[in-house]
């Protein structure tokens, strides 16, 4: 992976590659600002509200992620593709938040209401 993946990811694009995760929101140490602060990183969470925009949260304050399983997967994303635009969906507050059917429907749910946000860089959906 790091001999082919690598160097493809790390190349800038003539167009920003879009990608949105839907997890649990993102809590950078601080510090990190440093690191990641010129990447290209928009955070809005669903959890407490009803508005079809959600509502936008600072990744570096400390309270943008409980479970840490989203902090992970964008962590990752952070590094292996630093120059795409990552727009971070936090959509639930913990990986057992929900189970089987419930959690399929309730993805699908919030699927839809961060495709019909308006983020800084609008994602289009791979599935």
């Amino acid at each position: 992976m790091e001999e082919k993946v690598h160097p493809f990811v790390s190349q800038p694009c003539p167009e920003k590659i879009k990608i949105a995760i839907l997890d649990t929101g993102v809590n950078l140490p601080k510090g990190c600002d440093v690191v990641y602060g010129d990447q290209d990183i928009e955070c809005r969470s669903w959890l407490t509200t009803t508005e079809p925009e959600g509502v936008p949260f600072n990744p570096f304050d400390g309270n943008g992620d409980t479970d840490g399983h989203g902090t992970h997967a964008t962590g990752l994303l952070l590094d292996l593709a630093p120059h795409a635009a990552i727009c971070v969906a936090r959509v639930f507050q913990g990986r057992n938040e929900k189970q089987g059917k419930e959690m399929a429907t309730a993805t699908q749910k919030r699927v839809e209401q961060v495709r019909k946000s308006t983020f800084s860089h609008p994602c289009t959906p791979l599935f």
